[in-house]
């Protein structure tokens, strides 16, 4: 279990989101977007520079959102065969390496 005592409590779209330090300006827009796009339901397809914590990011605000659909339908099954799951999140990343 992790100790969230030193973490920031932020709130996007009420998603309850726990980040391990203050968030950078961009790093509050991609959450936002994160969130926003779960919440909504709909695709993302976000892009950020090198070093802006897009992996961080990502990783905080889907948790929070599946922490939230959990708690709204705690008797919900999660199988393996997919067919319980609402969302369904896609990371892909590439590095520098590839791009030459």
């Amino acid at each position: 279990m992790v100790n969230l005592k030193n973490h920031q409590k932020l709130d996007f779209h009420n998603y309850e989101l726990y980040f391990p330090y203050e968030p950078y300006n961009v790093q509050n827009e991609y959450m936002d977007k994160v969130v926003k796009a779960i919440w909504e339901g709909e695709n993302a397809l976000l892009e950020s520079p090198t070093g802006t914590g897009k992996t961080l990011c990502l990783l905080a605000a889907s948790i929070s959102a599946l922490k939230k659909e959990r708690e709204s339908d705690p008797t919900k099954v999660w199988d393996k065969s997919g067919e319980e799951i609402r969302s369904k999140i896609i990371y892909t990343s590439r590095t520098f390496s590839q791009l030459t």
